[in-house]
């Protein structure tokens, strides 16, 4: 297979990288729930230093960005999952949150958080994952908890 042919056909979870991020943040602001407010400047800050850290993932498919997903190693904390609303209900969360958890075990913890607004359907997401609500944050969103041993 030509080298352009398996670009192509490559698909699925790899490190971000810095020249990802403009995709990524047209996927956060393409959906339709759980809107950031973060300026496109705060966002490359933010999102570079996940980056630069390597606790960044996105999924690609044909060489596009279909989501991303970012963690914060010292909190435990998964800081935000986006999946292109066109590609959303294949799986593609499920693989950037599973690979999330799976590094914050690597790194030692035995439990990972994350927030998102009520009402939401990543909420329902979260919760059928397992993941269990236990405060409301002083933004007003939930704060979920989950166990990593079984990643």
């Amino acid at each position: 297979m030509s080298g352009i042919a398996a670009t192509q056909d490559r698909q699925g979870l790899r490190k971000a990288y810095r020249s990802d991020l403009d995709r990524c943040f047209a996927i956060r602001e393409s959906v339709r729930e759980n809107r950031l407010r973060d300026s496109y400047e705060r966002f490359l800050e933010i999102a570079g230093a996940a980056v630069d850290a390597g606790s960044c993932w996105v999924w690609e498919e044909a060489a596009r960005v279909e989501g991303f997903a970012a963690y914060d190693p010292q909190s435990a904390t998964v800081e935000v999952l986006y999946v292109h609303d066109d590609a959303q209900g294949r799986g593609i969360g499920d693989a950037l949150l599973r690979r999330c958890c799976a590094d914050l075990k690597a790194l030692g913890f035995g439990r990972a958080f994350l927030s998102t607004t009520p009402g939401t359907r990543a909420q329902d997401f979260y919760r059928r994952r397992g993941w269990e609500a236990f405060a409301i944050d002083k933004a007003g969103d939930l704060r979920f908890r989950r166990t990593l041993s079984d990643f």
